[in-house]
């Protein structure tokens, strides 16, 4: 019989593994099976040990990990920021775009690549500025969604980062954008199809 619901150390465990994940380049959720070193002795020797109890009791099992996925995606987060509206709206969003994801891709895509001359001009890396698409980021016109899927056909972060090495907000948002995309699953084929129909619109 499934759990109902994840009891306070297990969601503290659980809060620590993605943390760790969304924080520390060497650990890697999916590499230790989101296995960490912390006991229960250290847990309930914890002060906010009954915030995780709160938090064990606003979501399922099946809900917890991507809850936490869509805070920690954003920013380091204390558990008691986590049980603020918030968060869960961070949540909502998320998850409403995973539901949703080829949608909100062909639509961002169709608008980004309508502001370029040509395809290309998008992944441009200039001197003294951020790639065009990084800047359609930074204005909110497309989503680190979208950039993860572009990258899985297009592949420019590896361009970028050997070209942008040094660049602050580059580092940063590439950090993000690995630690993200093992969590986002998609149907390759369909993302394929809508980023061919959209792209050859501009050739």
């Amino acid at each position: 019989m499934a759990k109902t619901r994840l009891d306070a150390y297990e969601v503290f465990c659980l809060y620590i593994a993605i943390k760790n994940h969304f924080t520390k380049p060497s650990y890697d959720f999916f590499k230790y099976n989101g296995k960490t070193n912390i006991n229960k002795e250290s847990f309930l020797a914890r002060r906010d040990k009954y915030q995780f109890h709160k938090l064990s009791r606003m979501y399922k099992p099946d809900e917890m990990r991507d809850f936490l996925v869509a805070n920690f995606m954003k920013e380091d987060m204390w558990v008691g920021t986590l049980l603020q509206d918030e968060a869960a709206d961070n949540f909502s969003i998320h998850k409403g775009t995973m539901q949703s994801l080829s949608y909100y891709f062909g639509n961002e895509i169709e608008k980004a690549f309508s502001t370029v001359a040509k395809p290309d001009d998008i992944f441009a890396v200039e001197k003294g500025g951020e790639p065009h698409i990084v800047n359609l980021y930074l204005q909110g016109e497309v989503s680190i969604y979208t950039l993860i899927l572009l990258d899985e056909f297009v592949g420019f972060m590896k361009k970028f980062d050997k070209k942008l090495g040094d660049d602050y907000i580059w580092s940063k948002l590439s950090f993000r954008l690995k630690k993200l995309r093992p969590f986002i699953e998609f149907d390759k084929e369909k993302i394929k199809s809508i980023l061919k129909e959209k792209v050859d619109v501009y050739k």
